[in-house]
């Protein structure tokens, strides 16, 4: 019976076993690679390392992006103080000259003083817009120093070599998911 029967039917199945998808995975900048993280045969997950590449330059491009930043928010509080003082200032003049109390001069300086400060803050914060983007772009950047299967398979080939600078798009251990008999 289907159900308890003692007997197991075997079979055997000719042909060529091919994978069902092929990737080649390859560097996005040039970088020399460092170290390779598997080998021919070799199985592996997605999100597996395959190979790591040398991110010094990178990484310090990343950091003094971060002193930049740092940098320019330091300026930027010290821009937003210099608008505080300013525009107190402006506002005394402002109650002076309702007063007669003050000269024409002293209270256009005083305005124009406020105007230019505010100015400086969006300058200087324009320029932190700037340097974020500049910084999320070098740490993207910096995260190619790393090359992960793109999916679960097994390598078939490793047309790299430890040392060797890769050039974008130049091809790290192919990886190749299920098979399937043809």
């Amino acid at each position: 019976s289907a159900w308890g029967g003692g007997s197991e039917d075997v079979g055997t199945a000719g042909g060529n076993l091919r994978p069902l998808t092929s990737v080649d995975v390859g560097a996005q900048v040039v970088w020399q690679l460092t170290k390779l993280c598997v080998k021919i045969g070799d199985d592996v997950q997605k999100g597996t390392l395959l190979a790591e590449l040398d991110t010094a330059v990178a990484a310090e491009k990343v950091d003094d992006d971060g002193a930049q930043l740092r940098n320019l928010q330091a300026q930027l509080a010290e821009k937003q103080s210099q608008l505080a003082l300013s525009q107190l200032q402006a506002a005394r003049q402002t109650r002076l000259m309702a007063d007669n109390a003050t000269s024409q001069d002293a209270f256009d300086t005083a305005e124009a003083a406020a105007k230019v400060a505010a100015a400086q803050v969006k300058s200087v914060e324009a320029q932190i817009n700037q340097s974020q983007s500049t910084l999320k772009a070098d740490s993207a950047t910096l995260s190619y120093g790393k090359i992960s299967a793109p999916m679960t398979g097994t390598g078939k080939a490793i047309p790299a070599r430890g040392g060797q600078t890769l050039k974008p798009h130049t091809q790290a251990p192919p990886i190749q998911n299920r098979t399937d008999a043809s």
